[in-house]
């Protein structure tokens, strides 16, 4: 991933980065278990006071038939995401939204959230629910909706 620091404003927003990347995304796994697939990511990161939008399309690298592992992963998980993020003192609250804007807007996607507090320290309690496809790779044509309830030891922002 290369990430370039900018400087503009857009819509009262202020352009934080630029990024591009490879991806490859794997579950490790043999078949028939194996998942993965490769991708071309950009990114573009803005904020605004106490929040944060991060804009993020990809273009999957095409297989061929017989060796696709996740045939229709895009009109599932989708093209591209949405994040939102809003910081207030030691609450950060998130939401992640995937659409396949390209493929079929009306059919995949998903939708996550995420909230953590300071619980002492660096020590945080996290939240989070997952609405939709791809929360994990092995199962990603499967719409499902997940509750996660933990502890991080990183700060995200």
């Amino acid at each position: 991933m290369l990430v370039w620091p900018v400087r503009y404003r857009i819509f009262g927003f202020n352009g934080r980065l630029l990024s591009a990347g490879l991806n490859h995304q794997s579950n490790g796994g043999v078949e028939p278990y194996s998942r993965s697939w490769n991708r071309l990511i950009a990114q573009i990161g803005l904020e605004r006071g106490r929040c944060a939008v991060l804009l993020r399309p990809w273009w999957r690298f095409p297989e061929s038939e017989r060796s696709d592992e996740n045939a229709g992963i895009t009109g599932l998980v989708g093209n591209g995401e949405v994040i939102l993020i809003y910081q207030l003192r030691s609450h950060v609250i998130s939401m992640q939204l995937r659409s396949a804007f390209i493929d079929a807007p009306l059919t995949g996607g998903s939708v996550q959230g995420d909230w953590t507090f300071t619980i002492s320290g660096h020590l945080k309690a996290h939240l989070q629910v997952f609405h939709g496809y791809g929360e994990s790779l092995i199962d990603y044509n499967h719409k499902q909706t997940t509750i996660g309830l933990g502890v991080s030891l990183l700060d995200w922002l």
